[in-house]
Order: structure tokens, then sequence, then C-alpha cells
């Protein structure tokens, strides 16, 4: 808790007129008496440098109030305020009861009294509506006001092991709860003794967890079941996939897959699939693997898949490069069966799986040109726009379009390297994106491409993972945003209007602006083309052509060295036949 302190400041002017220092004679101001009684009890020092001081003494202190540490409990009211000779649970005997409260006098003018007093209550009800909404229908403009976030709480790792926050997780219901998952994710940084537990964090009480999850090995994500809140799957740093039904007591998971037929690596990222069931889910890991899971059946995956590079090596017997994926976003109003997976190599992957086929990755994006420098640590589509994802990697986002290879919109170089991102789920022209100097970045494409639109020191810990409020509770859906650090620390901030609240054709502007960029880069596309074709066809013009034009060349230069020798036999020199050792010097003259 900060030190609360108060500093008194008082101007020069105000102390008063200047001391006047002057000489005059001694005056006694007090004495005090000798004592006998204790006269021996005390020794003559010699010598004795005594200093007095009529100046009152002042000093300064300090108060730090002892921190509260609140509990919340509660209480469930079934049933009450029987008598003590009535067992509720006895429908006869309450029946007795009620039919003998309604013969009673007294119960009747209760009835009246309370009657009287709920009738005014209602009368005020009726007369002002409390809940009428004034200005319904209309659009504020909160363009002009200045962009402003603000810290609500903070939510503190329980281990004295500093571990970063690899994953948040919102509850689907509301903005009340919230899954975090800890771990270390950097190489041969982890101790040997390394804390397994994830949290489940209550919004109204950040001071200690609302539950605990202990896997065995740490968490590197998790995520809640869209269908079903009272579930969540999470994927280990030692490959595991661990399923939790919060409806059970205990931390430990229900069900957990067998490491045999999990990853090889860390799971980086899993979702949720949009199933009948709701029990499947897909995860993505840098083995270089895309499983599918049913969470009642973790024995083993349901379907497997190998991430490639889509070039045979003739070196290897033409096997593809393996690729290992960071990231995956799914979103079934894009499509139930496809899929997007960012890899550690820069390269996105779009996959798709039908039903009663096999599983086939359609479209490899910045193979050849545009894709990031290193690993791909979030992607997400645009929530107004499907066709459209954003990629977060090296010091850059970039946004692509599904039916081209190189992306349509490239931010600047951030000073810092990025960590992780994501698009407002209210605004489709704003996303977020955390550096590893503890700032976030946020850009408004709806007001300026060019350059960030807002940034806020979020701490002095680089930054690991960030996730907006998406639900649908209490109407605060993109407004609020849990923000991880490095350190084990989520903090929770709460945006402005401006930055949350959608303004007026803000969505047709997005989607015309994305339309434009497709446009412009397909037509460098197709000039690149032009071009690429022009040049292959001069290059094969050459080679037809190159044999005439030796043989013109070897005419032209006979033609010049039988005029050379004609004129030098015109002015009497000496003849072609009688100096062949002057025609082999002259051959290079004339060649030259």
């Amino acid at each position: 808790m900060a030190d609360y302190f108060f500093s008194y400041q008082k101007r020069k002017k105000e102390f008063g007129k200047h001391c006047n220092f002057e000489d005059f004679e001694s005056k006694l101001l007090g004495s005090v008496d000798t004592v006998d009684a204790i006269r021996n009890e005390y020794i003559i020092k010699n010598p004795n440098n005594v200093v007095l001081d009529n100046i009152p003494e002042m000093s300064e202190h300090t108060v730090n109030t002892e921190r509260v540490v609140t509990v919340n409990k509660g209480m469930k009211h079934l049933e009450g305020g029987w008598p003590k000779e009535i067992d509720p649970s006895e429908n006869q005997d309450t029946n007795k009861w009620r039919k003998r409260l309604d013969k009673d006098p007294g119960f009747g003018a209760a009835v009246k009294f309370l009657g009287q007093v709920n009738e005014r209550s209602i009368l005020q009800n009726n007369t002002i509506d409390i809940f009428e909404e004034y200005f319904l229908g209309q659009t504020v403009d909160h363009s002009t006001e200045n962009l402003s976030t603000k810290t609500l709480m903070l939510f503190k790792d329980q281990t004295e092991e500093k571990r970063a926050v690899s994953k948040i997780s919102w509850h689907p219901d509301g903005p009340n709860k919230l899954a975090v998952a800890y771990s270390i994710l950097r190489f041969q940084q982890m101790p040997d003794r390394m804390p397994v537990q994830s949290y489940i964090w209550d919004v109204n009480n950040p001071n200690s967890p609302d539950r605990e999850l202990l896997p065995q090995s740490p968490l590197c994500t998790v995520v809640y079941n869209h269908k079903n809140p009272d579930t969540l799957v999470g994927g280990c740093y030692n490959g595991l996939i661990a399923f939790w039904d919060l409806r059970r007591p205990g931390s430990n998971p229900y069900e957990t897959s067998v490491i045999e037929k999990s990853h090889h690596d860390p799971v980086y990222d899993i979702f949720w699939l949009h199933s009948k069931t709701g029990f499947e889910c897909v995860s993505a890991s840098t083995d270089g693997r895309l499983l599918w899971w049913d969470t009642r059946r973790l024995g083993e995956p349901t379907d497997t898949l190998l991430l490639t590079d889509g070039i045979p090596n003739p070196n290897s017997k033409n096997q593809e490069k393996v690729l290992g994926g960071t990231s995956l976003e799914y979103n079934p109003e894009a499509g139930p069966t496809k899929y997007l997976v960012g890899t550690e190599q820069g390269v996105v992957l779009s996959v798709n799986k039908k039903p009663k086929k096999a599983i086939e990755i359609n479209q490899r994006f910045g193979g050849e040109v545009g894709k990031h420098h290193g690993p791909i640590y979030s992607i997400q589509r645009n929530p107004a726009n499907m066709k459209y994802f954003l990629t977060i990697g090296d010091w850059t986002a970039r946004i692509w379009m599904e039916d081209l290879k190189t992306p349509i919109m490239t931010t600047k170089y951030h000073a810092s390297y990025l960590t992780d991102g994501c698009w407002s789920p209210t605004r489709p022209g704003v996303f977020f994106v955390t550096r590893m100097d503890g700032w976030l970045d946020v850009w408004d494409y709806f007001y300026r491409q060019n350059e960030v639109a807002f940034s806020h020191k979020v701490g002095d810990a680089a930054l690991s993972s960030i996730s907006v409020q998406a639900g649908p509770g209490q109407g605060v859906g993109g407004k609020l945003v849990a923000v991880g650090d490095a350190e084990g620390t989520v903090t929770l901030l709460e945006l402005c209007d401006s930055l949350h609240i959608p303004q007026s054709n803000e969505k047709i502007s997005i989607a015309q602006m994305f339309d434009r960029e497709t446009k412009r880069e397909r037509n460098l596309e197709q000039a690149k083309k032009a071009q690429e074709a022009k040049r292959k066809e001069r290059e094969k013009d050459g080679a037809g052509n190159r044999g005439e034009s030796d043989g013109r060349l070897e005419e032209t230069l006979r033609k010049v060295e039988e005029e050379f020798f004609s004129e030098i036999n015109e002015n009497g020199g000496p003849s072609q036949e009688s100096r062949p050792d002057e025609e082999e010097a002259s051959e290079p003259a004339a060649s030259s």
C-alpha cells in the first residue's frame, strides 16, 4: 500500500520581520535548586558542555495503515422462519401452520398494513421511471475525446518463483472471472522445483485466487469452454492436455492425456471447437503437429496433422520441412472447418478439416515474401471481417487476407519486441499489441494507419499476454483488458469510451479500407507477374538471336579487314601475300 504524506509549505515573506539582534543584560529565566538527598548519586564531570536552546522541537512522523484482507463468504437461504416444532420437510405440518395463520386476525391486519406501504412505493415507481433511457438510439461521437486507460486492480502470482503469465482466458458469461496460466517458456530458465499451479481469479476479490489448478506440468495455455463454462482445458509444458470440470471439488484435472500420445513439445495454443457435444478441442505445439481431441476420451487424439512448408527437399528423400506451431486461430463464423496456424518460422498455414476427408493445408502465407522475422505469437481474425486476420511477431503487426499470400497492411517497426496482441471485440479498426519494454500500444486504423493511437505504460516488467473481455455480461464487452507480464502480475485495465464504443460507419469504413488495400496488393502482384513474364521472354529471345548476331559480327569484321588491307595496297605498301607476319599483326588492330 502506498505511503501517504502531507507537506506543510510556507513562503519566506510570511515568516514576519527579520530578526534584530542586540546586546542586553542577562536575565535569570529559571533555576533548579540542589537536592541533597540525591547528590551522592552524581559525579562531577569536568569539562562539561551543555547546549541550551529555546526553540521548540519539531519531528516528522509517518503512518501507514495495515493491509486489510477481505474474504468473501456467502449464505444460501433455502427455507426458514418456521417455529421449532414445525418440520419444514413435512408438507402436512407446514400446510397446517399456513391455515392456522390464515385464520389468525392479526395476519390480515399485517397484510393490510404492508399492502399500503407497497402501494405507495408502486405509485412512486409509476410516477417516475428511474430506468428510462432519455437518449435511446442516439449515437455519441467519442472521436474528440482524449484517449486514456485506468488501472482497476492487480492479480499477483501467489508463488515466490517469478513466472510469466503465458495465457489469460475470460469467463464466457461475463467479466467476473478469468483463468490465468503461469509458466516459464524461456530456454533453460525453468528451475528444478518449478511451481505448477495456475489460478482462476475473481474480479471482485484480487487478494486471493478463487480456485487453484494443479496440472502435472506448468500450463502454457488455458481456455474456458464457450458452450459449458464449468469446464476448461489447458496445454502443459510437457505436451499433455489437461481437462477440468469446475463442478467437481479439488484442484487436480478431471482427466489428462497419455504422454505417449500427446505432444512432444510445449502446447502453445488450444481452442474449443464448435461441435454438437461441446467436448472437442484442437491443440498446436512446436513439435510440428496439430492434434484434435475429445475431452471425454483423452487416451489418444482423434485426428493428427503434420505442419510442413510444402517444399520437397531432394537431399532428404523429398520430405517437406516441419514447421513448429506457436499460435492458433479458430472461429466458426469464418467456417467450422477452417483453421489458421502461426509458426515459429514466421509463416501462416491455412488448414481445412472437412468431415470424412483427409486434413489438408490449403495455403501458406508469407512463404516467399512478407513473413515475420521470428515466431508468430498471436493470430486472430477480424471480428467484423472474417476474411482478414492479424498476426503479431518480431517488431511488427501484419494484416492478411485469405486469398493473398502477402500481407495487405503492416505496422511500422516498434522500438521493442512484440509479444502478443489481439483485436478489439467491439471496434473492427482497433487492435492491441504488448511490448517487451512494458508498454501497451493501441492501434486505431479508423483514426490513422501510420502511427500508434495510444500507448500506456503498464509496468517495468516485459509484457507477455493480453486478453480483452468479449462476453455479453453487463454490457461492458471490449471495455476491460487483462494484461500479463513476465513476473506473474495480471493488470486489469479499463478503456475509455472512445476505445471500445464503435463509431458511426466504422464497420463500413474499415471494410472499404481492407478492400482497397486488397485490390492494391493484387495489382502489385499482377504487375510483378507481368514483369517476370517479360523478363523470361527477353531471356528466351536473347538466346535465339545470339547465333545470328555472332554471324553478323564476323561478317562485319571481315569487311573491315578487307578495306584496311586494300587501303594499304593502294598506298604502295606490302601486299597481303608477301607479308604474312604483318597480316597476323594487323588482325588484332582491325578486330579492335
